[in-house]
């Protein structure tokens, strides 16, 4: 899962597990009003679920859909926060769950863009690549993009 930070106009990889199930196919992404990122994963095996992460990367399923092939997407929150919708491609409905919800605010939500992914879930950065990033003088999480990529940081 890639992070881009506006102010520096960098794109990082954040989060890449290396644990088989912790994220299976990660996409649709939503900043929750208190700062976790919710995605909706579909991994093609009819496990279809909304998960969860913490800035302080505490990963956590928030629901799952068992409705054979089909596949979540869409997931956003209402203006105030405490709606959250999601999308079911067959047999095309949109679920709405009424909270409440936790809302931080913008300063809850900020939260995710100064957090460092936790070890298990950040991605793994070669001596090579850490050499070129500090020659570069860019950050770890923005050379493992590079990386995960293939291009090249010379």
């Amino acid at each position: 899962m890639f992070r881009y930070r506006p102010g520096p106009n960098t794109l990082e990889l954040f989060l890449e597990p290396r644990q088989p199930g912790r994220m299976k196919a990660p996409d649709n992404v939503v900043v929750a009003p208190w700062g976790d990122v919710w995605f909706a994963e579909d991994s093609g095996e009819g496990r279809n679920r909304v998960v969860g992460i913490s800035p302080e990367g505490k990963t956590y399923a928030f629901a799952s859909y068992r409705g054979g092939e089909s596949e979540l997407a869409g997931p956003c929150f209402s203006a105030d926060g405490q709606t959250f919708f999601l999308n079911v491609y067959e047999p095309g409905i949109t679920i709405a769950v009424s909270g409440p919800f936790e809302s931080a605010g913008a300063a809850g939500r900020a939260r995710m863009a100064r957090s460092t992914p936790p070890r298990e879930l950040g991605s793994l950065v070669s001596g090579e690549l850490r050499e070129a990033a500090a020659r570069r003088g860019i950050g770890m999480l923005e050379a493992a993009a590079y990386g995960r990529f293939g291009l090249p940081l010379d």
